[in-house]
């Protein structure tokens, strides 16, 4: 069973769940008897177990999976966007990542679609307002929150350290999407292992420094 300590070690919830996860806005999701509710800080339900999955809170929501379809509520259990999704994705920077018929896009809290159903892979939008999505030819992009794709696309595109990083089987350096000159700015851009790192310079430019792929 699962259950809370406190940062001496000493349980302030004593274990007697299936399944456990953090505190989140002086909430976590917690599992009994294959359901999933809220719980507070002092281990009584705030929402009693009735997802299948119920995941931490952000942006003031979680998203909740009832039946086959995932939707989003609010800290009180009540929905605020109905279960409709094939899959779901925490809420960041007021936007989302939702599945529809194996396409991702991007809704807003009050459930509205505001990126189209394009993609097949998808993250969350980071702190810049920028995301990472997946298109239909295998490949990887950046997009900003009105979906205008952001630079080339990739062999992959990952976020680390608060840093784009891309792989391609090739070396090149992008600038505001034209190629420039490697010479002139591979020591001022870091490496991250196979990675090459895309750091945001300003007005939305970026420049791309990768490495040597197989």
């Amino acid at each position: 069973k699962y259950g809370y300590i406190n940062t001496k070690g000493k349980y302030v919830i004593n274990p007697q769940f299936d399944d456990a996860l953090s505190f989140s806005n002086g909430m976590a999701s917690v599992e009994s008897g294959e359901k999933w509710g809220y719980i507070n800080t002092k281990g009584k339900y705030i929402v009693n177990p009735q997802f299948e999955f119920a995941a931490s809170f952000s942006d003031g929501l979680a998203y909740v999976k009832s039946g086959e379809k995932w939707g989003y509520i609010n800290t009180k259990g009540e929905y605020i966007i109905n279960p409709q999704f094939d899959s779901a994705s925490p809420f960041s920077n007021g936007m989302a990542s939702a599945e529809s018929g194996d396409k991702h896009g991007y809704i807003d809290k009050k459930g509205n679609l505001v990126i189209n159903y394009l993609y097949v892979d998808s993250t969350s939008f980071y702190d810049d307002g920028y995301a990472i999505v997946g298109t239909t030819e295998k490949k990887y992009v950046i997009i900003d929150k009105k979906g205008k794709e952001i630079g080339a696309k990739y062999d992959g595109i990952a976020w680390v350290d608060n840093e784009f990083c891309a792989k391609q089987d090739c070396y090149e350096i992008i600038y505001s999407g034209e190629y420039c000159d490697e010479h002139d700015t591979t020591t001022s851009v870091p490496y991250c292992d196979a990675y090459g790192c895309l750091n945001k310079a300003y007005a939305g430019d970026y420049c791309l420094d990768h490495n040597h792929l197989e």
